[in-house]
């Protein structure tokens, strides 16, 4: 028989999946609101007049792309949470989506409810990657391999740095081109 930690984490596994998919596809289908559609309740407001979190959901639903990629975030990172070779990869992708929920739900001055849903969903998150700590481990020793040369060419490193420098102001200046451009 397998340990209880095993079938907890499954359990936390399955229930954020159910959770952020559900999540997720609210947010692919039903895009809230689009541009020039205003739901009902705001539409009689000034700007000064609705609350923090109606702005919020305003600018958020305005561009359909913005609502699609969150909703789309949920839901990958929720399927890849259901396999054992993904689940690292759906972790990291949900760290950042929680995240993103809970400073959402923090700032704009949302209900209690929801504020305490996304921390139940990011503890369970945090809870997930604590029972898979040596596979995080693992992951991050091996995203960071590095192998250091014994000699440092300082010519190549000089070199480089100033190449590289002289692209950043070229990209720098070609952004600010094209922002004056456009925004005449």
């Amino acid at each position: 028989m397998k340990s209880p930690v095993y079938y907890l984490e499954l359990a936390c596994r399955y229930y954020l999946c159910a959770v952020l998919i559900r999540y997720g596809w609210a947010k692919i289908l039903n895009p809230f609101h689009g541009s020039g559609q205003l739901p009902e309740y705001l539409a009689g407001h000034t700007t000064g007049q609705p609350a923090d979190l109606e702005l919020a959901w305003l600018f958020s639903g305005h561009v359909y792309l913005y609502i699609f990629s969150m909703g789309l975030m949920q839901v990958t990172g929720a399927l890849l949470l259901l396999f054992n070779r993904t689940k690292l990869i759906g972790m990291a992708i949900l760290l950042l989506v929680l995240l993103n929920m809970l400073v959402v739900e923090d700032c704009f001055g949302t209900s209690l409810g929801a504020l305490f849903s996304a921390c139940l969903y990011l503890c369970l998150l945090l809870a997930l990657i604590f029972m898979n700590r040596e596979q995080v481990k693992n992951a991050w020793r091996a995203l960071r391999v590095w192998k250091p040369r014994l000699k440092v060419q300082w010519s190549e490193l000089l070199l480089t740095v100033l190449l590289v420098t002289l692209m950043v102001i070229a990209l720098v200046a070609a952004e600010q081109c094209v922002y004056r451009f456009f925004t005449q």
